[in-house]
């Protein structure tokens, strides 16, 4: 992301736009995000039932990963990658209770979701089982 950030920054400075503040640059990016993963909701119905039964526990999530990148980019998505912040015991409910099929454990510890027949296409961790905080 720093990598994606600098990038940008150097575009802004070689442009009309360079008096932006990196505050600004952050909104603005942050803003093309959202609006991009709202845009590709739009046709997964099944992840957004999940992402809005998350919601509806109470259970903060993000999106994290290439995917973020991917989108603000205008990229195309190999996969979405969800952290929550909740227990693995209240992630594994939302998963029950919404008759969400577990794939195989991807190999950093992520469960990937099969949201459809054919596909594997989210990956979701707790926040203690990410890569990043088993690692120290």
């Amino acid at each position: 992301m720093k990598k994606l950030f600098e990038n940008w920054r150097h575009f802004l400075d070689q442009t009309k736009v360079a008096w932006l503040s990196n505050k600004q640059i952050s909104d603005l990016l942050l803003l093309i995000f959202k609006n991009r993963f709202k845009e590709y909701l739009s046709d997964k119905p099944l992840l957004a039932n999940f992402l809005n039964a998350l919601d509806r526990e109470g259970i903060k999530w993000g999106v994290t990963g290439g995917g973020v990148r991917d989108l603000v980019l205008n990229l195309p998505l190999n996969d979405v990658d969800i952290v929550a912040d909740c227990t693995d015991e209240e992630l594994t409910a939302v998963i029950e209770n919404n008759n969400i099929e577990i794939g195989k454990v991807n190999r950093f510890g992520g469960r990937k979701l099969k949201l459809d027949a054919h596909t594997e296409l989210v990956d979701v961790w707790t926040v203690e089982t990410t890569w990043g905080v088993r690692m120290g």
